[in-house]
Formats: structure tokens, C-alpha cells, sequence
């Protein structure tokens, strides 16, 4: 009587998984242009996002139901530092 926790040897056989030593998944998957394009879509998402607060804010307008004031130095640096994480991905790119 066999363990039922193997499998016949017959079967060992036909069910083996190739060695795959020499895959590189950096390359396959191009995470390196991954990286670059997502540092890029960050950056223009910080520029957008916070240029679109600034100039609400010069307009007027505040969000509804939202209690706080607007500080618009953390809004300038947060531009600043996603156009210099834009410009790094398009130089990169």
C-alpha cells in the first residue's frame, strides 16, 4: 500500500518543471521603463493636482464640506519637487 501523500513515480515524470536559471525578469518585464514612467506620471500628478489647488484657491473657490485653509507654500513645494521628479523622468526617458 502507497502513502497517499506521493505520487507514483510514473507521474513524477511527466509532471517536472523545467529550470529556468537564465530568466532576467528586469528585462522581460522592463522595469527599469516602468520605474522612469512611473516616477514621471507622479510627478505630473503632483504638478496637476496642486496647480489645480492654487488656482482654485486665487479663484476663490474652497472644496465643499472641508474645513482648514489653504497653506500654499506646501502647495508651491509640492510643484516644485513634481516638476523636478518630471524633468528626471523625461531625461530618462
Amino acid at each position: 500500500m502507497r502513502d497517499r501523500g506521493t505520487l507514483p513515480t510514473e507521474r513524477l515524470a511527466l509532471a517536472t518543471v523545467p529550470v529556468v536559471d537564465d530568466v532576467d525578469f528586469v528585462e522581460i518585464l522592463d522595469l527599469n521603463r516602468m520605474l522612469v514612467l512611473t516616477v514621471l506620471a507622479i510627478g505630473f500628478a503632483m504638478v496637476a493636482g496642486n496647480g489645480f489647488a492654487v488656482w482654485q484657491h486665487h479663484k476663490g473657490n474652497k472644496p465643499k464640506g472641508e474645513e482648514g485653509q489653504f497653506r500654499p507654500t506646501r502647495a508651491y513645494w509640492l510643484i516644485s519637487v513634481g516638476l523636478i521628479m518630471m524633468t528626471w523622468g523625461l531625461l530618462s526617458f
